[in-house]
């Protein structure tokens, strides 16, 4: 594909999602529930009345798992290698 002296490619090959506004969605979606559950976990360990452990602990690990996996599985995939 030409890139008509554009030094950005309009096209990166082994896209996984290749619409960009779903992609951004996907990780801005995993990144709400990852910035809540560590306000969350802020706030818990912040205050003696509260425990929030049993909910921040498994959500906070399926956030961490999650980030990684779509990190390596989509955004390299969807980096253009210059």
């Amino acid at each position: 594909m030409a890139n008509n002296g554009n030094p950005f490619p309009d096209h990166t090959p082994n896209v996984t999602i290749e619409n960009p506004k779903v992609r951004k969605a996907i990780r801005t979606g995993i990144d709400v529930v990852g910035a809540a559950t560590f306000v969350a976990a802020a706030v818990d360990v912040a205050s003696a009345n509260i425990d929030l452990a049993a909910y921040t602990i498994p959500v906070g690990a399926a956030y961490l798992a999650l980030r990684s996996v779509f990190g390596f599985a989509v955004d390299n995939r969807n980096t253009p290698k210059f």
